[in-house]
C-alpha cells in the first residue's frame, strides 16, 4: 500500500527484480548502496534503514559513475 509520504527510489517495475542496487549520494558527500528490494523489506518486513540513509534518500542525489 503506497502512502503519500513514500519515497520513490526508482521507477518500480510491475514485477519485483532483486538483482540490482540503488546508490544515493548524501548532501554531505557520503554514498550509500541498498538492494533494489529495499522498499519491499521496509513494507513487508518492517525493516528500518539507518537514519543517515533515510536522510540521504530525502535530500541527496542519485550517485553516478560508481562501479
Amino acid at each position: 500500500m503506497r502512502r503519500p509520504t513514500d519515497i520513490n527510489l526508482y521507477e518500480t517495475p510491475d514485477v519485483a527484480r532483486g538483482n540490482g542496487e540503488v546508490w544515493i549520494t548524501a548532501a554531505v558527500g557520503a554514498t550509500y548502496a541498498a538492494p533494489v528490494l529495499i522498499v519491499h523489506y521496509i513494507d513487508a518486513h518492517a525493516y528500518l534503514p539507518p537514519a543517515s540513509f533515510v536522510e540521504a534518500v530525502r535530500t541527496g542525489v542519485p550517485a553516478e559513475g560508481l562501479s
